[in-house]
């Protein structure tokens, strides 16, 4: 049933539904103690860069340490395969994320990028970084997107608002003028699977992968 806002969930609905465990991803110290009141309460954070680690810290609260790490290790295994298979570190793979402030490219630690990372896929040297000042992507200059070029380009689009912006952008000289673009290796990726870390989503791009990676587009 719905409980409301996450940031404020109604406490009545909560104890309605009558849980056995609640799980969260992050709450401050007093809703914490309310939601504990009714059922014991476990957050597990929402950094998408320690997307492992909240899956087992989830493995855990439900008393299924060794199945989560199982299907981190299944996982890791079939994105080691493809890597080998697709000959992964041969491509220099680009991502980049329209959102309603305009487009971004991700680095490294971002979720998509620590799978591309498993696949073994290269980055463009503009997309070989961390996290900076707190965030896993760096906005593009839209005059000379250079960075965003790459063997092949993934593009995604945030809502509705990164949809309507990217669509205008990409018909743009300068993004028309880049290398990858103008070779047809630029593929659309579902915003919702390459943005929301876990297993499931990891292998869901590990199929896009496979027919892409080393793909032209139509």
């Amino acid at each position: 049933p719905v409980i409301g806002p996450s940031g404020t969930p109604d406490l009545g609905a909560v104890e309605q539904a009558r849980p056995d465990l609640i799980l969260g991803t992050a709450v401050d110290e007093a809703l914490y103690e309310s939601l504990s009141g009714v059922a014991p309460t476990v957050v597990v954070g929402s950094d998408p860069v320690f997307w492992r680690q909240q899956f087992v810290r989830v493995g855990e609260a439900l008393g299924r340490t060794g199945a989560a790490q199982r299907a981190l290790d299944e996982y890791s295994a079939q994105a080691r395969d493809l890597g080998r298979e697709l000959v992964a570190w041969q491509t220099q793979a680009s991502l980049v994320r329209f959102t309603a402030d305009g487009p971004e490219i991700e680095g490294t630690t971002s979720f998509a990028g620590q799978v591309l990372a498993d696949v073994g896929a290269a980055r463009p040297p503009a997309q070989r970084f961390g996290v900076v000042d707190g965030r896993t992507a760096k906005p593009i200059d839209t005059e000379n997107p250079v960075a965003a070029d790459g063997d092949v380009i993934f593009v995604r689009f945030e809502g509705v608002d990164g949809l309507e912006r990217g669509t205008e952008y990409m018909n743009s000289d300068a993004w028309l003028d880049l290398g990858a673009v103008a070779d047809g290796r630029l593929f659309s990726t579902a915003d919702d699977v390459w943005s929301t870390p876990g297993p499931v989503a990891a292998r869901a791009i590990l199929t896009d992968l496979r027919h892409t990676l080393n793909g032209y587009s139509n």
